[in-house]
């Protein structure tokens, strides 16, 4: 019973945790905040019934409806983090005509440049800051000393966040051969979580949705605002309204800067990690083909003429591929296709001191 009391309380703390989380109740108290200051005014001047409502309420009422707005906004917005992430990444309006003139454009811009090459020297460290700096903000390739062409910016996208995201896609493609979007679970499962490069990553993802959101609900608010203040002939209020983009640029510019901070936590994470991942991954695929190799048949002892005899059934599990059934030379052997131990995947080799050969494609 009080395993099942554990459980049940684990869940509550986990649920009532979401409602606190600074991903969502941050950007939850600034949009409140920000309608009760500008919005509320003029809907009660518009005898709008709502605000009527809420305006007939006494200080303390008020106070527990503005609490209990921000805490079920909060949880909406924490709820849908991954969804603005996608939104201002550019992967929700992936295919529109805006995604691909934002795209083109940030092609362009790139290819006139050239990855800096190693003129002052060899160990040049401020020639390797350049290249490093361009690399972890953009997923693409290239040598240094020579411009950019169309294979090395095919994976770049239409704004910026979305660019530094991929560009930690790339980067652990490139040295491992891993792919983030398919072996992140894994990983994730297979690290500790008191580590300190998890904590890290956490905590950076925990900023990043932060910033993410708030840039989405300052962008939100502007545009209410716009709205609201034209329909009224307000057109003063309409332009104080959209001070509201160059905030939301700003913090923005803040997302993409925790954006690259993440992929880097994530680069340590994988570093650290990847060979316990592997472990796991290679002892669950083993434990998978040694299962399927022995339900194929089995052995009975069955009494004839008072004596007993060995022979082999067919189980009532019978393998789906003929060409996985047992040697008949022995009983308890498997396959030689299943015999043969596990190849060793390119995406848990070490790190390589020269550049790994570039894929067409990338995988995600």
């Amino acid at each position: 019973m009080s395993a099942v009391a554990k459980f049940l309380q684990g869940k509550v703390d986990e649920s009532l945790t979401k409602f606190v989380q600074p991903a969502g109740l941050v950007p939850a108290a600034l949009l409140v905040l920000l309608n009760l200051a500008f919005v509320y005014p003029e809907l009660k001047t518009a005898e709008f019934s709502l605000a009527t409502s809420f305006g007939d309420l006494d200080g303390t009422w008020q106070t527990v409806a503005a609490g209990i707005s921000v805490i079920f906004v909060g949880y909406v917005l924490l709820s849908m983090s991954s969804n603005v992430l996608d939104l201002l990444s550019g992967d929700l309006w992936r295919g529109s005509t805006l995604y691909g003139f934002l795209s083109r454009r940030a092609r362009n811009g790139l290819k006139v440049r050239s990855m800096p090459a190693q003129v002052a020297g060899l160990g040049s460290l401020e020639k390797l800051g350049e290249v490093w700096d361009l690399r972890v903000a953009y997923p693409i390739g290239g040598t240094p000393g020579e411009m950019l062409c169309d294979v090395d910016v095919a994976d770049v996208g239409p704004t910026r966040l979305g660019n530094a995201v991929r560009a930690t896609h790339k980067l652990i493609y490139d040295r491992y051969r891993i792919d983030l979007a398919a072996l992140w679970p894994q990983l994730e499962a297979s690290s500790d979580k008191d580590s300190v490069a998890m904590k890290a990553a956490t905590d950076a993802k925990a900023s990043l949705d932060t910033l993410a959101n708030t840039t989405f609900v300052l962008g939100a608010f502007a545009v209410e605002g716009l709205l609201l203040y034209s329909a009224q002939g307000n057109w003063t209020g309409a332009l104080l309204s959209t001070l509201a983009f160059p905030v939301a640029y700003v913090t923005y510019r803040g997302a993409v800067a925790k954006a690259s901070a993440w992929g880097d936590s994530i680069e340590s994470v994988v570093d650290l990690n990847r060979e316990n991942c592997a472990r796991a991954s290679t002892c669950v695929s083993t434990r998978r083909r040694r299962t399927s190799g022995n339900s194929g048949t089995r052995l009975h002892a069955s009494s004839s003429g008072g004596g007993a005899t060995m022979k082999m059934t067919k189980s009532s599990m019978a393998p789906r591929h003929p060409q996985r059934q047992r040697s008949p030379h022995r009983a308890m052997s498997v396959s030689p296709a299943m015999a043969r131990p596990l190849p060793t995947s390119p995406a848990w080799a070490p790190r390589q001191t020269a550049a790994l050969p570039r894929s067409s494609s990338t995988p995600w």
